[in-house]
């Protein structure tokens, strides 16, 4: 930005058929980013009531009559995106209050406006972001144009994206940038296979997690 114009922020949610769960994140989120510009994306897989009720709360919707999965959904919604700051989300995460602009405020001070911010989920290792905020210069050069590197299933796509930003000593942690992770059962995702999506992380990370994947911005 020129400093006049105020940032785009794009907000990027998966849904994983849970109409409910669904409406009320995107409420929360909604509410705790009245301040800022931002842009709510949403991807909905083969689910009416969910696409009904995220109708009014997102500005845009991709919809699916098939289930693409996470991986291929945040591809399509970072496609769709304008942001000037990215930040993928999902639909059993609520914001508290303030989070985007401790986010926001981490990132220009701590990392000069270029990298990736950690958010706070609670977790105790600050060392891999499961939620967080980049910047999109800095994932078109780091990140190969990816949110979610398509290698994965459903694991260790976070810890990839945490090490290359560590790589580029572009990674800040923001404590103040609560967000609640609510665990919802989303029924889904039967089979989730951990021990694949480990042996492919070590393999990545013997071979310097290389660039061999599509680009998507």
């Amino acid at each position: 930005g020129n400093g006049s114009m105020p940032e785009l922020i794009s907000i990027m949610l998966p849904s994983m058929g849970r109409p409910e769960q669904l409406r009320k994140a995107l409420t929360r989120i909604r509410e705790t980013t009245q301040s800022h510009l931002v842009e709510v994306l949403v991807a909905i897989d083969a689910d009416e009531e969910s696409a009904m009720l995220a109708e009014p709360l997102v500005d845009s919707i991709s919809y699916s009559e098939t289930r693409r999965g996470v991986t291929r959904a945040f591809a399509d919604l970072l496609q769709m995106s304008k942001g000037d700051y990215l930040v993928p989300l999902g639909d059993d995460l609520m914001p508290h209050e303030s989070w985007l602009d401790a986010a926001l405020v981490c990132h220009r001070d701590t990392l000069n406006g270029y990298g990736l911010v950690g958010l706070n989920d609670g977790r105790p290792d600050k060392d891999t972001a499961t939620i967080f905020l980049c910047n999109r210069k800095f994932c078109i050069e780091q990140l190969n144009g990816c949110i979610a590197i398509p290698h994965y299933g459903h694991y260790y796509s976070d810890t990839e994206v945490s090490r290359r930003a560590q790589r580029a000593k572009a990674y800040a942690w923001c404590d103040e940038a609560r967000i609640d992770h609510e665990h919802v059962p989303d029924g889904l995702f039967f089979g989730r296979n951990v021990a694949a999506d480990e042996a492919m992380f070590w393999q990545r990370k013997a071979a310097g997690f290389p660039d061999d994947f599509a680009r998507v911005i």
